[in-house]
C-alpha cells in the first residue's frame, strides 16, 4: 500500500502498538481530514517512525502532517459491525493517540467535543485535557478560560496547575481577564498561591480592579497571609471582609490564629469592629475562637482580668460551658484559682445551670461546685 493510501485504521493500529495494541479489533471508516471536503479517502503519509521502546521511555511525537488524519481516525473509530465504538475502546485509542500527540495539537482534539456531550464524551474530554495540562498548563488555561462557562471547571484545573508552576504569571493573567466573573473565579485559585510567596504582589493584583473584585478576593488571601502575620493581615484587610460582623466566619480562622499568639490583642481588635445589627453576637464570636483547653484557658484569663471588654462575661460563660462539659476538672481548677469570689460564683451559677438536655451529667460537676 502506498503512503498516500494508508487508511486511518492502520494509523490507529500503529498508535496502538505504542501502548499495547489499544485499537485491536476496531475499524475506522475512511473519513476526511479536518480541513478536507472529500470523505472518500484520508491521505496519511507514512511518517510514523518505529518506536525503539527499549531505548526510549516514550514514543516520539507525531509528525505535523499526520496529526490531522490521526484525529479524524480517532473521531471515526468504529466497531467491526460499523456501529460507534464503545467507550472503553475509544478511551484506549485516545490514550494511544495522546502518547504521541504534540501539545500544540491538543486544541484541535478538544475541538472535536462540541454540542451537548454524553457522560462518556465528558470523560474522554477530561482525559485529553488532563494530558494538555501536563504538557502546557498555561495554554490549557487560556483556552479553557476563553471557551465559556461550560468548561469553567477545566479552566480552574489548568489555572491551579499553572499557579503551581509560576504563581506570579498565573495570577497576573487571571486578574487581567476581560470578563469580571471569570477573572474573579480564577483569581481566587491563583492569588492564594502567589500570596504564599509574595503577599504584597498578591494584594496589588487583588486591588487591580474594582472594589467588588478586591472584596471577593480578600477572604481567599487572608489564610496564606495569616500564616506569617495574622495581626497584620487582619488590621490591614480584615475591615474589608468584616461588614458589620457578616464576615466573621470568613475571618474566624485568622482571628483564632492571632488569638493563639496574642489573645488580648485579638479580642481587642474583635471588640473594636463595628457590629451594626449584630452587636449581640460578640460574646459568641469570642467564644468561638477557643477550641482546645489551652486556648480556652488563655482566653478566659484575658476576659476575667479585663472586665471592660464588651460582653466579656457572656463570652467567658460560653467558654466555661464548653470547657466544663468537656474537661470539668480543668475548668473547675481554673475557677478555683480566681481571686474574685463573686466572679467565681457568678460563672458557676451561669455555667452550672446550662445542662445538656440529653446528657445533664456533663455539666453536673459545675452545678455541684456551687455553695450549698
Amino acid at each position: 500500500m502506498s503512503s498516500s493510501a494508508l487508511k486511518p485504521v492502520l494509523l490507529l493500529f500503529a498508535l496502538g502498538l505504542g501502548v499495547g495494541g489499544a485499537t485491536t479489533g476496531l475499524l475506522v471508516r475512511p473519513a476526511p481530514d479536518l480541513a478536507s471536503s472529500d470523505p472518500s479517502t484520508v491521505p496519511v503519509p507514512v511518517a510514523l517512525s518505529a518506536w525503539a521502546w527499549r531505548d526510549s521511555d516514550a514514543p516520539p511525537a507525531l509528525p505535523p502532517d499526520t496529526v490531522g488524519p490521526a484525529l479524524v481516525a480517532w473521531r471515526e473509530l468504529r466497531s467491526p459491525d460499523g456501529s460507534a465504538a464503545p467507550y472503553p475502546a475509544r478511551a484506549l485509542a485516545l490514550r494511544a493517540l495522546l502518547v504521541r500527540l504534540p501539545a500544540d495539537a491538543l486544541p484541535r482534539l478538544l475541538a472535536l467535543f462540541t454540542g451537548e456531550l454524553s457522560p462518556a464524551d465528558v470523560r474522554l474530554r477530561q482525559t485529553a485535557f488532563d494530558r494538555w495540562v501536563e504538557l502546557d498548563a498555561p495554554a490549557a488555561a487560556r483556552w479553557s478560560a476563553a471557551a465559556g462557562k461550560d468548561v469553567r471547571g477545566l479552566a480552574r484545573q489548568a489555572a491551579a496547575a499553572w499557579a503551581g508552576l509560576d504563581a506570579q504569571a498565573a495570577a497576573s493573567w487571571a486578574c487581567a481577564l476581560p470578563d469580571a466573573e471569570t477573572a474573579r473565579e480564577l483569581a481566587q485559585i491563583t492569588l492564594p498561591a502567589l500570596a504564599a510567596k509574595d503577599a504584597s504582589a498578591a494584594l496589588a493584583l487583588a486591588r487591580s480592579r474594582d472594589d467588588a473584585f478586591r472584596d471577593a478576593l480578600l477572604p481567599s488571601l487572608l489564610e496564606p497571609l495569616a500564616k506569617t502575620d495574622p495581626a497584620a493581615a487582619l488590621r490591614a484587610y480584615g475591615p474589608g471582609v468584616w461588614k458589620d460582623g457578616q464576615g466573621f466566619w470568613q475571618l474566624q480562622d485568622t482571628i483564632a490564629e492571632w488569638s493563639r499568639r496574642d489573645p488580648a490583642a485579638a479580642i481587642a481588635w474583635l471588640a473594636a469592629q463595628p457590629t451594626g445589627d449584630n452587636g449581640n453576637q460578640l460574646s459568641n464570636w469570642i467564644g468561638n475562637l477557643a477550641r482546645t483547653p489551652e486556648e480556652r484557658r488563655a482566653l478566659a484569663n484575658v476576659l476575667a482580668t479585663n472586665p471592660a471588654i464588651p460582653q466579656g462575661r457572656e463570652a467567658l460563660n460560653n467558654i466555661l460551658f464548653s470547657w466544663g462539659t468537656e474537661q470539668p476538672a480543668e475548668a473547675l481548677a481554673w475557677l478555683n484559682q480566681l481571686a474574685d469570689p463573686d466572679l467565681r460564683l457568678g460563672l458557676l451559677e451561669r455555667s452550672g445551670n446550662s445542662y445538656y438536655t440529653d446528657n445533664p451529667e456533663k455539666s453536673l460537676p459545675l452545678a455541684l461546685a456551687l455553695p450549698a
